[in-house]
């Protein structure tokens, strides 16, 4: 994640947890940084695979040190989407499928 200082922008490995994934975002939980707002874009790696994400929604959690963001998501690849689907907290893949495919 980039981190601006007074002259330049570094990039700073940070380790989030992934909670919520969708088809075109993801929910995560990660250090709080005051120059992130929405619509700020953030380039990610997970694993090898990077991507880019443009934040929609950040919301405080108990942690003032964390925040919960939501994600959008830019013209991910399939193997990011797969690599944070496995990173995540929610149903494997097969299960949700499975879900989906008894529901209709």
């Amino acid at each position: 994640m980039p981190r601006r200082g007074k002259w330049k922008t570094r990039d700073v490995d940070e380790e989030v947890l992934v909670d919520d994934v969708s088809a075109t975002g993801i929910g995560i939980v990660a250090t709080t940084v005051p120059g992130f707002q929405r619509g700020t874009k953030v380039h990610i790696v997970a694993h090898g695979h990077d991507g880019e994400i443009a934040i929609r929604r950040i919301t405080p959690t108990s942690d003032p040190t964390e925040s919960r963001y939501g994600v959008e998501l830019l013209r991910p690849t399939r193997e990011l989407v797969e690599e944070l689907l496995a990173q995540s907290e929610v149903a494997a893949r097969a299960e949700l499928e499975d879900n989906w495919n008894r529901a209709h």
